[in-house]
């Protein structure tokens, strides 16, 4: 449904329609949203997105919130709750632009073109003899027609996911006390899963489990060559493998080769782009892909023969790719090394027969990658904000947080997916490009204002580039470097993935895709194939591709987002349970919002005992006077299970 939207929105010949889309777009032209042109296009002033609500209130009631259209450069817009049209919460819906209100842009709903598939998640909480379904995110009793028997029933903390149509109970997710129950309701809420159907799986088992390369004539045999991957030590699927041949200046970047496997039309396809990305919780990955393909056949393990796709790119000593290029291959990676081990080789640890046989190229290329980082930074930018890991017991508690370190072996990776990613958006004018946008004006002058805030004094240079170069070398003189690098990542615009090229500021390129990870990616999967049809001189097919990927790029972006929230949702969740078992601790952390307004202070915690951690100091006299990105010292209050809340109060 979002791509039949997306469709109207460009325009599209009513030819291009099946059976059900044409039926939609004939209930829209009735309800004169939709004129039958020669193309099909909704009118200039609508809005296609998916109206987000902050809360959910009792059945009946109409509730504001706002639209997320799906466009990638669109804003969000204001909903009134009498401009909502009573939609719930993700409902993909259609607005008329209404201007500004409240300050703010602002639209009416006007139509409901797909319910949200979402569920309302709750839970069972007994008072004063009476079972009560609370919403999991505000605690406020639901009054959905669910009887008090059925209810009783349940133990206390049951946690439901209730279809939203039909009111009823879908699923028992499990119970509040029990951490496995956090998986399920955050998957739950957003409508995933960590299956696969049997058809699905049937059509991954098809292709078999092993590559024979006899039956791959016309592909480019690189099974000589000592391919390797480098990994987290933690990895099952294996897309990336690379090797360099330091007397010729050629670096091969050899990629999993998926669209072999997945067809564009077949179910795995279907289910792949429904959900966009891999899911990767601290205990476990939800693949994009059916296992079978992800941690099997597609993965690049070592001491087998793989399908790749594959770069070939020769630098010139000012390091300039001076020639690449893009064919399909046959690899079979010698070894397959984790970052640790290759940072431990780099510094001249004891190394085996193979290591030695690797480290004749590997040497010389993290010599070229230094010198490739160094140039590649006048233009972008490294900003210092490490991953935080969180290390799960048997039981799914959380024992402990991890700040990974940013090493060798990772820029070592980083550079070379870089170069095979920027030569990749070479070959296309249009299709699927990495794009960020550079900081608007208003915006750099409230981080420099902020930032002056906690003694970080530095005016506007000459470009956005210098600007922020200037403040990234005053707050490492004032050893404040990680700090400032969150400021300045959160005063930034999101990455996104758009149809045409706006270039990425944040990298320092004019042109970047993402081709480099197809097996976690949907958007890598579909470059593939617009690449493939070009290199291939398949114009039709080129054709067809690129009309998909104009109104598939959006909903990526969307997809991305919506991947997140359930990444961060479940650290949250993981953060909870850990703090309700240590009321009174005394934890330091960062304010990351003011008590202004009624609000509470918002604090990330960047103790060493537990990093990355959010928490929320209610507003007080000696609160309201915290300043945005101050330190503070705080004591653990409460921990709310249900809605992963943890407050605190000035230690």
């Amino acid at each position: 449904m979002r791509e039949l939207l997306q469709k109207l929105l460009i325009g599209t010949p009513s030819a291009s329609l099946d059976k059900r889309e044409f039926k939609l777009a004939h209930a829209l032209i009735k309800a004169k949203l939709l004129a039958d042109r020669p193309l099909l296009r909704l009118d200039s002033d609508l809005i296609v997105g998916v109206f987000l609500q902050p809360k959910i209130l009792k059945q009946g009631k109409k509730n504001a919130g706002y639209l997320q259209p799906l466009s990638a450069k669109g804003r969000d817009y204001l909903v009134l709750a009498g401009d909502s049209l009573n939609a719930s919460h993700r409902d993909l819906v259609i607005a008329r632009s209404l201007g500004s209100k409240r300050g703010r842009a602002a639209a009416k709903i006007v139509y409901i073109a797909e319910e949200s598939a979402e569920k309302i998640i709750a839970y069972v909480n007994f008072k004063n003899s009476k079972a009560e379904l609370l919403d999991i995110n505000s605690t406020a009793p639901l009054d959905i027609g669910i009887k008090q028997k059925t209810l009783k029933a349940l133990q206390n903390g049951a946690v439901l996911a209730i279809d939203r149509k039909s009111g009823e109970i879908a699923e028992i997710l499990g119970v509040l006390s029990d951490p496995k129950v956090d998986e399920a309701i955050v998957l739950s809420r957003y409508n995933r899963v960590d299956r696969f159907s049997a058809e699905q799986i049937l059509e991954a088992k098809a292709h078999g489990d092993f590559v024979d390369r006899a039956l791959y004539p016309n592909r480019v045999d690189l099974t000589k060559l000592p391919f390797i991957t480098i990994d987290p030590i933690d990895a099952k699927d294996f897309d990336d493998s690379i090797y360099y041949d330091p007397s010729k200046r050629v670096l091969y970047v050899a990629i999993a080769d998926v669209s072999a496997y997945v067809d564009e039309f077949g179910e795995i396809d279907k289910e792949a782009k429904k959900r966009g990305f891999s899911v990767y919780l601290p205990h476990k990955s939800i693949p994009m892909l059916p296992r079978e393909l992800s941690e099997n056949l597609c993965s690049l393990q070592p001491n087998v023969d793989r399908l790749a796709f594959t770069f070939r790119l020769e630098l010139d000593e000012e390091l300039k790719v001076k020639k690449y290029e893009l064919f399909e291959s046959v690899i079979k990676s010698v070894r397959r090394y984790h970052y640790d081990r290759i940072d431990e080789l780099l510094e001249g640890a004891k190394a085996d027969a193979s290591d030695r046989a690797i480290l004749k190229w590997l040497e010389p290329l993290k010599t070229l990658i230094i010198a490739l980082r160094q140039k590649r930074l006048k233009k972008g930018f490294s900003f210092s904000n490490p991953e935080i890991k969180l290390a799960l017991d048997k039981n799914l508690a959380l024992e402990k947080t991890i700040k990974a370190k940013e090493t060798i072996s990772h820029q070592l990776i980083e550079e070379c997916m870089l170069l095979a990613n920027c030569a990749a958006a070479e070959y296309f004018q249009f299709g699927v490009f990495r794009t960020h946008e550079a900081p608007a004006d208003r915006s750099l002058d409230e981080l420099l204002s902020d930032l002056s805030a906690i003694g970080v004094v530095v005016k506007r240079a000459k470009s956005t580039h210098a600007t922020i170069e200037a403040i990234q070398k005053e707050a490492k003189a004032l050893g404040v470097a990680e700090q400032v690098d969150r400021m300045l990542i959160r005063s930034l615009k999101r990455a996104q993935y758009t149809y045409d090229n706006i270039g990425h500021f944040g990298l320092g390129f004019a042109k970047y895709t993402h081709f480099t990870s197809p097996i976690r990616r949907y958007s890598d999967l579909a470059l593939h194939r617009l690449l493939k049809a070009i290199i291939g001189s398949d114009e039709k097919k080129r054709g067809y591709i690129l009309s998909a990927l104009q109104r598939l790029t959006p909903i990526i972006t969307m997809l991305e987002s919506e991947v997140a929230q359930i990444e961060w949702q479940y650290a949250d969740r993981a953060y909870a349970r850990w703090a309700s078992s240590r009321i009174g601790l005394t934890l330091e952390g960062e304010v990351i919002e003011e008590a202004l307004k009624g609000k509470e202070a918002v604090i990330i915690i960047d103790d060493p005992l537990i990093q990355g951690m959010r928490v929320y100091l209610p507003l007080e006299r000696k609160s309201a006077a915290l300043h945005k990105f101050g330190r503070v010292k705080v004591s653990i209050v409460s921990a709310h299970l249900a809605t992963a809340k943890i407050t605190v109060a000035l230690a």
